[in-house]
């Protein structure tokens, strides 16, 4: 089963050790986009054609989600 929590999580913590991380190693900046691209490319195909369920999440995860995001972008 594709743990779609587990993959959100993911995207966040490596958006935010790339705006982090940017900073200290600017030579970074590109890998650290283009992994994001990969994982969202990955990701995108997972759900379209690997694991095609109805979802419905009924918004459990969009707050915290949400709160980390913009905690990730302060810390920057």
């Amino acid at each position: 089963m594709h743990d779609l929590g587990l993959r959100c999580s993911t995207a966040v913590v490596l958006f935010s050790f790339g705006l982090a991380f940017s900073v200290l190693t600017p030579l970074l900046t590109p890998v650290m986009f283009v992994l994001f691209l990969l994982a969202y490319y990955l990701d995108k195909y997972n759900l379209i054609f690997v694991y095609p369920i109805e979802f419905d999440s009924q918004v459990t995860n969009r707050e915290a989600l949400v709160k980390f995001s913009v905690l990730g972008i302060i810390y920057f």
